[in-house]
């Protein structure tokens, strides 16, 4: 019986991904613990992505205002 691998961490998804781009055979707890996994990492860096840029706009605008304050 082959050893069963349980799919916890974006690393042993990304090892999954890479034998399904192989050719090579997953189970399909794997493959849905993969897609899952990959799933929430992507809306994790879609929102940390939108946090990061709201930040840097709301720097800008905060460095425009002293600029503007100081006659610049």
């Amino acid at each position: 019986m082959a050893k069963k691998n349980v799919v916890k961490t974006i690393a042993d998804a990304s090892s999954c991904a890479a034998k399904l781009a192989e050719g090579k055979a997953c189970t399909m707890a794997e493959m849905k613990a993969t897609i899952r996994i990959l799933n929430s990492a992507l809306k994790t860096a879609r929102s940390t992505a939108k946090a990061a840029k709201r930040e840097a706009r709301t720097a800008t605008e905060n460095f425009r205002g002293l600029l503007s304050r100081v006659g610049l």
